[in-house]
């Protein structure tokens, strides 16, 4: 077995600072406030191309390479986005949300079951829509019942958020799968990818479980703070 010396490890991890500083230049502007998500997303764009500046890799071939891919996923997305929005705003205006709150409010059920019931809605509708379509829907109509059910209005939100993002993973039209066939290599099949996120999505369940359970691994956090 080879072994490697202290000095040889450290070398070999000059390949990570670029990518390290890039996180921490998007993730720090959004934390400490200096840039909204959009903005960071620009900073992270730059961030990029000065990257590849760096190592020498950037020239109008790449350049032009990574709009076009850039330009061909967000057309895809702003479609979807279009189709769910009509259809939210189509749904709220009939009225469905005030009438499906109400008959919620009237089951005589354990509060949990409730729970259950809109988190395994809010899954199945990460498979058919987009976070903007699902959050017009539900939230107008889950965030009172969660509030007349006593449950914690920003433990739920976290709860909403995570499911949300395993909405970005679920077939057959989660986001990252679409943003991860445009970026791989083409004898990977679109099937090839729904089966790699499975293991990812059943992870994610189970930590949405968890936090269900000890509900103080959110709320320590915003408790210590408020």
């Amino acid at each position: 077995m080879t072994r490697y010396s202290l000095r040889e490890k450290l070398v070999s991890l000059k390949g990570l600072v670029l990518p390290v500083l890039l996180i921490v230049g998007v993730m720090g502007s959004i934390l400490t406030g200096i840039a909204s998500v959009s903005e960071a997303s620009a900073i992270g764009a730059a961030g990029s191309i000065l990257a590849a500046a760096v190592l020498g890799r950037l020239d109008w071939s790449v350049l032009r390479q990574a709009c076009e891919e850039t330009l061909q996923l967000s057309c895809m997305i702003f479609w979807i986005i279009i189709g769910a929005t009509a259809l939210s705003t189509f749904y709220t205006a009939m009225g469905a949300s005030r009438l499906i709150e109400g008959l919620v409010l009237d089951l005589e059920v354990n509060r949990w079951l409730i729970l259950v019931g809109m988190l395994s809605i809010l899954f199945i509708m990460g498979m058919m829509l987009d976070t903007v379509g699902i959050i017009m829907i539900t939230a107008p109509i889950f965030v009172p019942i969660i509030t007349a059910l006593g449950f914690d209005p920003v433990w739920f939100g976290i709860l909403f958020i995570i499911m949300m993002e395993i909405g970005f993973l679920t077939p057959p039209f989660g986001y990252n799968l679409f943003y991860l066939r445009g970026v791989a290599p083409p004898e990977v099949r679109m099937t090839d990818i729904y089966r790699s996120v499975v293991p990812f999505i059943a992870l994610m369940l189970v930590a949405v479980a968890i936090c269900m359970v000890f509900p103080q691994i959110i709320l320590v956090l915003p408790n210590a703070m408020f």
